[in-house]
């Protein structure tokens, strides 16, 4: 029982310490987490309006697509346009108007993502999750019957 109760322990302490420590990332500020620094805005270098950073997106994209989210931000002295068209993000700079894809996450940002979401399942992931819930409860059912086996020999 010891020995069972000992491997549902690690097995169970795995998938914890993933989600907590990459919740622990979450709580960073977001330079420390991406790298980024965000400033206050300088609107004043504003050049590309809302519809324009829209058209700019869509030529980029290729197509006709619908923009679901549009916000503007000064990130590294950089001021963008940051939209999600078709499902994907993109950024207008919103002084050129020029507009590019993302450049892929860094390993910190990758990490948050696939750890504490537990993307790296997949299709698999509520499976997982049964799992590591059915794990706990199995640890807590032998750490309980373990105490009052202690317990009753005094």
């Amino acid at each position: 029982m010891q020995r069972l109760h000992f491997v549902l322990g690690i097995l169970c302490a795995v998938p914890l310490f993933l989600w907590s420590s990459s919740g622990l990332l979450n709580a960073l500020p977001r330079s420390v987490t991406t790298g980024t620094r965000y400033e206050p805005l300088q609107i004043e270098r504003l050049r590309i309006s809302p519809q324009q950073a829209v058209e700019s997106a869509r030529r980029l994209a290729g197509q006709d697509v619908l923009v679901s989210a549009m916000t503007l931000q000064q990130a590294d002295g950089q001021l963008v346009w940051l939209l999600v068209v078709g499902g994907r993000s993109l950024s207008v700079d919103a002084e050129s108007g020029v507009a590019a894809w993302p450049a892929p996450p860094g390993a910190l940002s990758t990490y948050f993502t696939q750890a504490h979401y537990f993307a790296f399942a997949g299709p698999l992931r509520p499976l997982l999750l049964v799992g590591a819930t059915a794990g706990l409860l199995a640890l807590l059912a032998t750490g309980l019957t373990l105490a009052l086996r202690r317990w009753r020999r005094g």
